[in-house]
């Protein structure tokens, strides 16, 4: 059953998307649109001679860790949504801790945009071991 939420217009997954979609990244949108003021999606644009990415922003990782990532992956850990975010090769944006870290992908600039991702191939990860899951 699709999860509850505030307004009908939120669920952006067309029917026959849905099973291609990829279970991790269908979450990732839920979570992203019903929990803005801790993990929110900000839309880029797509300019005649520029495309602007969209971001996510953590507002407050350690909500994010408590409260929301428990509902959407049954689990309660920053760094394995972090490790998720990277196999789909969502990039940290900026050093800075206090304001939020932000992510970007060169693939998204709208929301829907996040269903179409795919997983990156199995490439070089730290200690030359590849991994894949």
């Amino acid at each position: 059953a699709p999860m509850p939420s505030e307004s009908p217009s939120s669920s952006i997954v067309v029917k026959d998307e849905k099973e291609k979609t990829i279970p991790f990244l269908r979450q990732l949108t839920e979570m992203l649109q019903n929990n803005e003021e801790l993990i929110s999606f900000v839309p880029g644009q797509r300019l005649p001679h520029e495309i602007i990415h969209g971001k996510i922003i953590v507002h407050d990782r350690n909500r994010v860790q408590s409260e929301v990532l428990p509902i959407y992956f049954n689990h309660a850990s920053f760094a394995s949504l972090r490790r998720q975010l990277s196999y789909f090769s969502f990039v940290r944006v900026g050093k800075s801790r206090q304001s939020g870290v932000t992510y970007t992908n060169d693939a998204v600039v709208d929301l829907p945009d996040i269903l179409k991702l795919k997983r990156r191939t199995a490439t070089r990860q730290a200690g030359g071991a590849v991994k894949r899951q």
